[in-house]
């Protein structure tokens, strides 16, 4: 079973080439230990992948491995809510075929 880090660096790379994305990379979530404390980073239920499609609307991604592809926690739903909510083209995914069906129906 492949990591969700690898499915990651596959799907960017799928995502950096699609005609519908201007820009995408990935996205981090959570705290880490700096010199002197700890940094924020993006808040819990951020997707993994960011960025925007042509034409200016964000685009969010949040990735799942195929075993888990389901599995999202109440602060990826609420996220993923919010910013269906706000007009950003957002999904999950968890093999070409789900992000292809994100990036295919933009609109």
């Amino acid at each position: 079973m492949k990591l969700e880090r690898e499915i990651q660096a596959n799907l960017i790379k799928i995502a950096r080439k699609h005609p519908n994305v201007h820009f995408i990379d990935r996205s981090n979530s959570g705290k880490v230990k700096v010199k002197g404390g700890w940094m924020q980073l993006h808040k819990k239920g951020f997707p993994d992948l960011c960025g925007w499609v042509k034409g200016g609307k964000f685009l969010g991604i949040e990735l799942k491995r195929p075993d888990t592809k389901n599995n999202t926690n109440k602060d990826q739903d609420s996220m993923l809510e919010l910013m269906r909510e706000s007009g950003c083209i957002c999904g999950i995914a968890h093999d070409e075929e789900s992000l292809m069906d994100i990036l295919d129906n933009i609109g």
